[in-house]
């Protein structure tokens, strides 16, 4: 359950393909291309998603379902969407690593 701008959203976290904040609202961006805002902190929603498993945070600005990212490369991830993460300066192995971690417990990668 997400409280939202337009009111009280049940979402299924398998559609969250990113979220990003911006002057301290949040943007949830789900796989149907809609875009729900919510008020809060990026620390605590990162908090609560980080349960599922599948969520990561690049960037203090973002957090991103490995289940929809696409490719990455040395400075950016590319989302199912074609929207393009930013990945600070030396973060690219960590990044790399929980990446290719998440793959292959969930079986995604092939030999």
């Amino acid at each position: 359950m997400l409280r939202c701008k337009s009111g009280i959203n049940k979402i299924e976290i398998k559609h969250i393909e990113y979220c990003e904040v911006i002057h301290r609202t949040l943007f949830i961006h789900l796989t149907s291309g809609r875009v729900l805002e919510s008020i809060g902190s990026m620390d605590e929603l990162s908090r609560q998603l980080e349960e599922y498993g599948c969520f990561l945070r690049p960037h203090r600005s973002y957090v991103v379902n490995l289940e929809h990212v696409q490719s990455i490369s040395h400075n950016m991830i590319t989302m199912s969407c074609l929207t393009d993460i930013p990945i600070p300066r030396g973060k690219y192995g960590e990044i790399k690593d929980a990446y290719l971690e998440y793959a292959f417990q969930n079986r995604k990668v092939m030999a």
